[in-house]
Order: C-alpha cells, then sequence, then structure tokens
C-alpha cells in the first residue's frame, strides 16, 4: 500500500491499496525498458505517460508494465518477455524461509545478550540506590 492522500475521499486516512492496470491508449505502448512511468494526475483527472530517460526521434517508446514475475505477467497481460524474471519455485521461497529463520534466530540471542547487560546494569543501579536488583522488573521498577 501507499500513503498517499485518497483522492476520492480526502478526509480518509487510510491507505489506497497498490494494484496494477492498464489504461486506454497506454495499452498501445509495447512492453520494454523502464524508460516511462505512469501516474494519475488527479488535476487534470487524467493517465499520463512521462519519459524518464531520453528518446530520440523515431525510437520506439515503451511502457514497463509491471516488476512481477513471469508466471504473474502472464496471468495479468498474456505474455512473458526475456527482462522479465522468473517467479522463485517453491524451493527459492524455502531456502529464502531457512536463511530468515536463522537471521530470526541470531537477532534473538542478541537480544538476550541485551537484557542480560541490562540486568547487570540494573543490578549495579540498584546497588547505588540502595535499591537490589530483585526491585527491577522488565519494563522498569518494582512497586
Amino acid at each position: 500500500t501507499t500513503t498517499k492522500k485518497n483522492i476520492s475521499n480526502p478526509t480518509s486516512t487510510s491507505p489506497i491499496p497498490k494494484h496494477s492496470f492498464l489504461p486506454p491508449l497506454a495499452d498501445l505502448l509495447n512492453f520494454g525498458p523502464p524508460c516511462t512511468r505512469g501516474r494519475y494526475n488527479p488535476t487534470t483527472k487524467a493517465f499520463e505517460v512521462i519519459a524518464t530517460c531520453p528518446f530520440l526521434s523515431g525510437q520506439e517508446v515503451t511502457f514497463w508494465y509491471s516488476d512481477d514475475c513471469d508466471d504473474a505477467m502472464i496471468a495479468n497481460y498474456g505474455f512473458t518477455h526475456p527482462m522479465v524474471p522468473s517467479c522463485q519455485t517453491l524451493e527459492d521461497w524455502r531456502s529464502r524461509s531457512e536463511l530468515w529463520r536463522r537471521y530470526a534466530r541470531e537477532l534473538e540471542g542478541e537480544l538476550e545478550e541485551v537484557y542480560a547487560e541490562l540486568g547487570r546494569v540494573q543490578g549495579v543501579c540498584g546497588d547505588c540506590s540502595g535499591r537490589s536488583s530483585d526491585d527491577y522488573v522488565e519494563g522498569g521498577m518494582r512497586d
């Protein structure tokens, strides 16, 4: 989702869901290198195609339809292209998931070390103020 104002309801603070669509006329642009971008202009109430790199006279103007992988491109637009990346396989997702699991375990270990150090610091602070480390609970002092 995006955080732009909802122009159909300016008082709404809810995010506008991001979705793909292909407006008329822009559909005539062939898929190709991302040298244009599309945007809705709420002032003119028009979809604009804006050049993002220089074009030579007579050069084909192309439009990058989506950053989706090839399966999604086929499902949404009816074609794929050599520039479109392959979708991740189940094995790719499993491998990526395992990497995230390992990373989460590393972060949990670091967090445990930080809590242990915090306990030591709170113990020292308790000694300085006449309070014991038992007076400290997670998040602050015990009443």
